[in-house]
């Protein structure tokens, strides 16, 4: 007699979760690290009786490479039998994406700085956050008294929605823009000669300070273009100031204020980050830095945590479950951050201190301060 199947009997099949990675090999280092250790603390907790697989696909996305890369890893994933989508990563590519995730209705947690994705079935846990970087970093202007400002930011898509918030905030602060240009966001020696001629030209304005929007391929440079003129002033940056968590951006880097994930008084970064250690001791840039692991716990224990609260074990079903999060610790941000969605409510973290401000000294990132509104 031929062997028959038991769908009550047999072992439990394991739930999919879709990881949609847009991101340079050197962050994935920790990246998928961090995402592992979330998924093995999960499954030891307990708290679920099915095992979770990860189903992986790397796209070649913005700011380089074809928007539609990262379409298809998406529509892939879904076609996997993936019930949520962690990703991706870059606000152009989260922008882009999200017509595609309203038509095939698997939710996607997405990790973009930007606020201009929201919906229905897209869910965010920021990498930084464009509102409130332009935000933050205005009050930190006005706290020490800079009324007059030079800024620069570049062509990525997502550019201006930082500098929409920040034109808000600055006139609310009451803070001239005395300059304002955008640089091409791709890298060659030309626009590098262009940023160092920008920055001279700024300098003639005599600002109090300068401002750069950066992402990862114009941050770096620009930092670098000042430096290289002698340029010593006041000097802020958005979420582009994560690479300074990295040696290679140390120099040219050194004296700049920006926005940052990490503040030194969040608890639960300081346990992840020593669970991390114990268990991935190899990881060097980790021994000085919890910052670039940060994102990956809240956004993976989101998604795991969504499976445990979703009534049935569909992408509908798992929607539901994180619209059923409320006040999960956050790694990101300060000490009293939280995680929370709702039904209409799709922009995870909570609190004023969703990022909060550090300054690069020595090679090191010590803590600047956080938000004080801007009265």
């Amino acid at each position: 007699m031929a062997e028959t199947r038991d769908v009550y009997r047999e072992k439990p099949l394991p739930l999919k979760v879709g990881i949609l990675m847009d991101m340079p090999e050197r962050i994935n280092t920790f990246a998928f690290p961090a995402y592992e250790l979330v998924r093995e603390r999960f499954l030891a907790s307990g708290r679920f009786e099915r095992d979770i697989q990860f189903v992986t696909r790397m796209v070649y996305g913005a700011p380089t490479g074809y928007i539609q890369d990262t379409i298809d890893g998406y529509n892939e994933l879904c076609d996997a039998g993936c019930l949520v989508v962690v990703g991706p990563n870059h606000s152009d590519n989260n922008v882009a994406l999200v017509s595609t995730v309203e038509q095939r209705k698997v939710p996607t947690v997405m990790l973009g700085a930007t606020a201009d994705n929201l919906a229905e079935h897209v869910f965010t846990i920021p990498w930084a956050s464009i509102p409130d970087d332009a935000y933050v970093m205005t009050s930190w202007l006005k706290q020490n008294g800079h009324k007059r400002v030079a800024m620069t930011w570049d062509m990525v898509w997502h550019g201006l929605e930082y500098v929409r918030h920040f034109r808000i905030a600055t006139q609310r602060a009451g803070i001239e823009i005395v300059a304002d240009y955008r640089f091409s966001v791709f890298s060659s020696d030309e626009r590098h000669e262009k940023m160092k001629q920008i920055a001279a030209q700024h300098r003639d304005l005599k600002p109090d300070a300068i401002v750069h929007f950066g992402t990862g391929n114009s941050s770096v440079p620009y930092a670098r273009a000042v430096r290289e003129i002698g340029w010593d002033i006041p000097r802020i940056t958005n979420g582009g100031f994560f690479q300074a968590n990295f040696e290679y951006a140390w120099v040219d880097m050194e004296g700049w204020v920006g926005t940052s994930l990490w503040d030194d008084e969040n608890e639960t970064l300081a346990r992840w980050w020593d669970i991390y250690k114990a268990r991935y001791p190899e990881d060097a840039v980790i021994a000085y830095t919890p910052e670039p692991i940060a994102l990956w716990h809240d956004a993976m224990s989101v998604a795991l945590e969504a499976f445990i609260l979703a009534p049935i074990m569909t992408p509908a079903g798992v929607k539901e479950g994180l619209e059923s999060i409320r006040a999960m610790p956050a790694a990101v941000g300060g000490p009293r951050q939280s995680i929370s969605f709702g039904r209409y409510d799709r922009r995870g973290n909570k609190g004023a201190d969703v990022v909060v401000l550090r300054r690069c000294k020595d090679g090191r990132l010590h803590q600047e301060g956080r938000f004080q509104p801007l009265v």
